[in-house]
């Protein structure tokens, strides 16, 4: 008997695999004839009775992949206090980390009765500025600060009280305002070869920019009958999309990257496309290796398919429209592709606007329209809104007006030779390295190294303490320097000889003195090869599982617990 059950089961399970519910009962019929140990009235009643059972079966397991199996274990008193534990030190290294260099400082949780000096005040400011190890100045940082200009400092010292009252929430209150964004998304649209019916917004940086070209194409597709949205992206696409996503409730497909190249794989792509798909995403460069996506092949594909293209640009927005001029080289990323529907471009990147200041830019009216947000039936009025913020500084969008007309299409040409230039020379010099490698090939401005041979992050824990802030990458542990206008040639071959030094101090020395080893013990073939390899991983010293959270370089040592650390980090920002 249980020589049949455990047969029958099994007969079961495989037929269950393929789907085919007649096989199972032939395969079940045929097995117990052949056993021949029941009559036929009961196993019919047992075949009815193990078909049951196994469904059942079958219901749980699946019910049983999307159980959080973490949650459940958690809930373990003893585990659950553990790992609390874990979580607590984590957020207490990460507090000292963020408040430590500002403990100095008098704290103002509350207002102060009597006002404070003005002076007072100006002094505290110009102490707390020079709080910091990094030089942003001198280029010590990658990205964050893309510029710094003195001629564009004293522009801005003119322009901020001018407008500092300005609201264009209020375009009849203040026209001017209305008039200078008007200029900025104009000016916009004809760098990316919009013309005439290219339309746009300005908005407060490039998530903002993501998410209202997201909200657009959900409610285009409301509109064309897809109740269950969904969003094509490679997986080094900014996690802004992702943000779109669970805020406005879109799938997100994610789309496989190329392994040789690093970008979007179009044949993945053309696989995933369903009658459900409302958005394509491509970027101009990728955040994470700076890599450009097919963008010419993608926009035909999107184009033939109907669905609105979208190229994310905030990174290489002020960038890719000059490297024409600047290296009379050809790069297709914008409108004159007729598959392209939108782009987000970033003026307070290498636009080097003021932070807060990015463009979302459509083809045509019928798109931004459903970007819109608008009540004709509240109490207080009509209410209708462009972007997702109501209020706005003024001030943001003057500046950035200035700024733009200040450096030019000449000083934007000049700054993009400079900084691409840059780029491809620290690649090349990297790639004459040893035990380190440059991710895909990058062309403008991001460049990502890794490592087949050491812990990548061993090498960031270096640069760090020499003074540099590169950033920290994840799925594959990678790093990464942004060059900007800060950057110039002999800082970047002081990053190299820094990059040099750990290699040839830490990293040879150490496979060199495996390898003396190795030979003095060659007589001793019983010894094992595995023992070396291991002996000299070690050495190298491998670190924990790590990651970093964006726009910091905070390390979470136990990945299981990584959100809640990654929320303890935002409440130290300002709790």
């Amino acid at each position: 008997m249980i020589f049949y059950s455990l047969t029958t089961t099994i007969v079961l399970i495989i037929s269950y695999k393929y789907n085919s519910i007649i096989n199972v009962g032939s395969n079940l019929l045929n097995q117990i004839n052949y056993l021949n140990m029941k009559s036929t009235s009961e196993i019919l009643i047992e075949y009815n009775l193990l078909l049951i059972s196994s469904y059942l079966i079958f219901r749980t397991l699946e019910h049983l992949k999307t159980v959080n199996w973490h949650s459940l274990i958690r809930m373990i008193p003893m585990v659950e206090k553990k790992i609390q534990k874990e979580i607590n030190k984590s957020v207490d290294k990460i507090r000292n980390d963020l408040k430590g260099p500002t403990d100095e400082f008098d704290n103002f949780h509350k207002l102060p009765m009597i006002p404070l000096h003005k002076q007072n005040i100006k002094d505290m400011m110009s102490n707390l500025s020079k709080v910091g190890h990094f030089d942003y100045k001198k280029g010590g940082v990658s990205g964050t600060v893309y510029c710094y200009n003195e001629d564009l400092n004293q522009l801005w010292k003119t322009v901020f009280p001018i407008f500092s009252k300005s609201n264009p929430l209020h375009p009849d209150v203040f026209p001017g305002v209305r008039k200078m964004e008007e200029d900025i998304v104009r000016m916009c649209v004809d760098l990316f070869n919009g013309g005439s019916e290219g339309v746009g917004c300005f908005t407060s940086g490039g998530t903002e920019s993501i998410l209202l070209a997201c909200k657009a194409y959900r409610d285009l597709g409301y509109s064309r009958g897809i109740t269950k949205p969904e969003i094509l992206v490679a997986k080094s696409a900014h996690c802004a999309f992702d943000k779109a996503g669970h805020y406005f409730g879109l799938k997100l497909v994610n789309v496989d990257l190329d392994i040789q190249s690093g970008m979007m794989n179009i044949k993945h792509l053309k696989r995933k496309i369903s009658r459900n798909t409302i958005m394509i995403v491509g970027s101009a460069p990728s955040y994470p290796h700076g890599i450009i996506d097919p963008i010419k092949e993608i926009s035909e594909i999107a184009f033939q398919h109907n669905i609105p293209f979208h190229v994310d640009c905030c990174l290489g927005g002020f960038l890719l429209p000059f490297i024409k001029g600047a290296l009379d080289e050809n790069i297709d990323f914008d409108f004159r592709l007729r598959g392209v529907t939108s782009i987000s471009a970033d003026c307070h990147k290498y636009g080097f606007c003021p932070k807060g200041g990015s463009v979302i830019m459509y083809r045509h009216h019928k798109y931004i329209h459903h970007q819109y947000y608008v009540n004709p039936d509240w109490m207080g009025g009509i209410y209708a809104t462009s972007s997702l913020l109501g209020s706005r500084s003024g001030n943001i969008v003057a500046l950035t007006w200035a700024t733009l007309l200040r450096t030019g299409r000449d000083g934007y040409i000049k700054s993009t030779k400079h900084i691409v230039n840059l780029t491809r020379y620290f690649v090349t010099k990297i790639r004459e390295l040893e035990y380190i490698f440059v991710y895909g090939q990058p062309k403008i401005n991001v460049v990502a190294l890794g490592s087949d041979t050491f812990d990548i992050y061993t090498l960031n824990d270096h640069l760090q303490k020499c003074g540099w802030a590169f950033n920290a990458l994840q799925f594959p542990s990678s790093i990464h320097l942004c060059i900007t206008q800060c950057h110039t040639k002999e800082i970047i071959d002081s990053i190299l000889t820094d990059i040099k030094t750990f290699i040839n101090d830490k990293i040879k020395k150490i496979i060199n003195q495996n390898q003396i080893n190795i030979t003095n013990q060659s007589k001793q073939k019983n010894q094992s090869d595995q023992s070396d390899q291991t002996n000299q991983e070690n050495q190298i010293s491998k670190l924990p599982q790590s990651s970093s959270i964006y726009g910091s370089s905070q390390k979470i040592s136990d990945r299981s617990i990584i959100g809640e650390v990654a929320k303890g980090y935002l409440d130290c920002l300002c709790n």
